[in-house]
């Protein structure tokens, strides 16, 4: 029996991983499973299964059963991709798209307008009060935030970018196992990195003119060996076998940031001259785990370094680094702003937060952070969130000048430049990004492909040897030579 926690978002989440659980072992969900499993009442299962379909996360198929929006679960871990996802949150499917799906609607229904109240997200959706109360506060001391108050209307520019380069760089990795009649299995982990460095020309954006560096090239890649050295996958169980299921997925997190790393540096260092910002997909600074083998230390260790690399090669040649974050996980920035109120507002994160509370072009202050625990240390580490039509995304940057100025900069060129997610797995933010999400993603899909061909033509030439060599032994022993 699974144990479920106290407080409606735990609940929750745990009955949301006990229904997925079912889901994938039975194919449907039905409320008696979930009362075996969880220990809850029957009432109380049947009002939280009917919560989870409020929320799009289960469809109701009739008779007692539901369904598991499976699509609505990849499109999540594609998003919240590369950190290892170990148990399901609530806070993982009430996203931005879903809160401005209600806003629009004007109505929301009485399940899930019971589900906003139990997580306080009910006062959001008028505003102007809770807007009104924030844009009154300055910020205390000591609290993280520079300047005079925590929100800037309208502060983000649109410019006009005329003869501008605007790079945005992304990775993607993936892990496929192979099984060999059931006794030997393989893990590849499969990588890539993308920088497209995007050209605008009279505001708009010329992707004649424009620039795609993808690593590896696949065109090139054709036809080398499986397994050479430095190339953009690995055979996790033969080079690492101290490493199994969650730690391969740090290792492979590692190995994708290394590639990315890379990449961005040598483009730099021979681009330099072209931009002024160079913005990446995901967080700034490479975060380290605390679950640890020798060849995790390793490679955290080649990471961290080569992070260190990049700052230096951005500073030598003027370049800011930008890092465009969207699906936040934390809530430092309504943290602060329920301190400074002095009462519990809601039960979301900084993104859900803002995004109920800022119009298009509107910023947060700037958010000095401090050095997090499993992550390099630095300097004028800064962030900020941006609203860009209806999605909120965060900018995070090390300044090398004033802080103020850098801001300015990039928040002008981020929104400027910024367009909403072609897809659903895609982020928000500068063009460039989403677009370097794209190809890095089909890229490494490619080279998966690819070796997946060559190592499944091995594998059928391997065991047809061996059935040959088993048959040539059984006819002699009754033929002879």
């Amino acid at each position: 029996m699974a144990r479920v926690s106290s407080g409606v978002v735990a609940r929750l989440s745990d009955i949301l991983n006990v229904v997925y659980r079912v889901g994938l072992e039975k194919g449907v969900v039905r409320a008696e499973d979930i009362v075996a499993e969880s220990g809850l009442s029957d009432r109380m299962v049947r009002d939280y299964l009917n919560s989870l379909v409020s929320l799009g996360i289960l469809f109701y198929v009739g008779a007692g059963k539901y369904t598991v929006n499976f699509d609505r679960l990849k499109n999540m871990l594609e998003l919240v991709s590369p950190e290892p996802v170990v148990q399901l949150k609530l806070t993982h499917f009430i996203d931005q798209p879903l809160l401005n799906s209600f806003k629009v609607q004007k109505r929301i229904d009485n399940k899930l307008k019971s589900v906003f109240k139990k997580l306080k997200l009910d006062l959001f959706f008028d505003g102007s009060e809770i807007r009104a109360q924030i844009g009154r506060l300055v910020p205390f001391p000591g609290s993280g935030i520079l300047g005079d108050r925590y929100i800037f209307p309208k502060a983000a520019r649109f410019i006009q970018l005329d003869n501008v380069f605007v790079p945005g760089s992304a990775s993607e990795f993936k892990i496929e196992h192979y099984v060999v009649w059931d006794l030997v299995v393989l893990s590849n982990a499969y990588f890539s990195a993308a920088i497209y460095n995007e050209f605008f020309e009279n505001g708009l954006a010329n992707h004649r003119k424009s620039e795609l560096v993808v690593f590896p090239d696949f065109a090139s890649f054709s036809g080398k060996e499986p397994f050479v050295n430095e190339d953009p996958f690995y055979e996790l169980t033969t080079d690492f076998p101290d490493l199994l299921g969650f730690a391969r997925n740090i290792a492979a997190k590692y190995l994708m940031e290394i590639i990315h790393l890379k990449t961005a540096i040598s483009f730099i260092e021979e681009n330099a001259d072209k931009f002024e910002v160079f913005f990446r997909a995901r967080d700034l600074i490479p975060h380290g785990y605390f679950f640890t083998t020798k060849q995790l230390e390793l490679l955290k260790d080649k990471m961290f370094k080569l992070f260190y690399k990049l700052l230096e090669v951005a500073k030598k040649n003027n370049v800011l680094i930008a890092s465009i974050s969207y699906k936040i996980h934390d809530n430092y920035f309504l943290r602060t702003i329920e301190k400074a109120l002095g009462k519990k507002i809601a039960e979301t994160t900084d993104d859900n937060f803002l995004n109920l509370i800022l119009a298009d072009g509107d910023t947060t202050a700037l958010i000095s952070r401090e050095v997090e625990r499993g992550k390099p240390r630095v300097k004028n580490w800064y962030e900020f969130y941006i609203k860009y039509k209806e999605l909120v995304y965060r900018v995070d940057f090390i300044a090398m000048n004033d802080p103020f100025e850098d801001y300015e900069k990039i928040r002008d060129i981020a929104y400027s430049s910024s367009t909403l997610p072609p897809a659903g797995n895609l982020y928000p933010g500068p063009a460039s990004v989403s677009t370097a999400q794209f190809e890095a993603k089909k890229n490494a899909e490619n080279v998966r492909n690819y070796i997946s061909r060559v190592l499944h033509n091995a594998f059928a030439q391997h065991l047809n040897s061996l059935e040959e060599k088993r048959n040539n032994e059984r006819f002699r022993r009754v033929f002879g030579e």
